[in-house]
């Protein structure tokens, strides 16, 4: 084959690969940077969520052995820039107690704080705008980022429910005062085993991406 018709052939298929090449570099980009955003934010959020199940055990004198070794294990996976010094230390102090002594400081600990907790919610505001417009996605982090979102809306759920009771504490209901208070901590349970649950799903997915 001529040496120039070599040349125009090459020069053709450059013509026609050029735009896929092109989709494809900027495609990757996009992952890259998509995904390390929503890795991100999955860190910062799961640090939130055990510190908001933190409290919600220490409230109730809950925070057992293996709890505290969870919430020390996954302070260390947080990459942000809060502080986690001071609590990461109190939680060293606290497992080199004997369980009988850990047990006591729990006891003394239970509901020092207000009775009624200040809930917060949490959100996913750059998974919830950027990803379901995405469709490259990878199925895995859909998958999980959607597990996730159920997460949130259970959290959410649980805030609104403890809100609701609360409310009704301030009135007079007589015989079902004591009820209402009962399914006021029972919200405040639920939501502390939640926040861990979403935390703990964020560690995984945050492992994948």
């Amino acid at each position: 084959m001529p040496e120039s018709l070599i040349l125009l052939a090459l020069g053709w298929l450059a013509g026609v690969l050029s735009p896929a090449l092109i989709e494809s570099i900027r495609r990757h980009r996009e992952a890259t940077h998509v995904l390390a955003a929503v890795k991100n934010e999955l860190n910062e959020v799961a640090f939130r969520l055990v510190l908001a199940s933190y409290r919600v055990q220490q409230h109730f004198g809950t925070a057992d052995r293996e709890y505290l070794k969870w919430v020390q294990g996954s302070l260390v996976l947080y990459q942000g820039s809060e502080p986690t010094e001071n609590i990461r230390k109190f939680i060293e102090v606290q497992l080199s107690w004997s369980d009988a002594q850990l047990q006591q400081h729990l006891a003394a600990e239970a509901g020092k704080d207000e009775a009624a907790m200040n809930l917060p919610k949490f959100t996913l505001p750059y998974s919830d705008a950027r990803v379901p417009g995405w469709h490259h996605i990878p199925p895995a982090v859909r998958i999980g980022l959607l597990a996730v979102q159920t997460d949130m809306n259970l959290i959410n759920d649980a805030v609104e429910l403890s809100r609701t009771y609360l409310s009704l504490t301030f009135q007079d209901l007589g015989s079902n005062h004591a009820p209402v208070v009962k399914n006021l901590q029972d919200a405040y349970v639920q939501y502390g085993k939640r926040c861990r649950i979403a935390a703990q799903r964020m560690h995984t997915l945050h492992a994948l991406l």
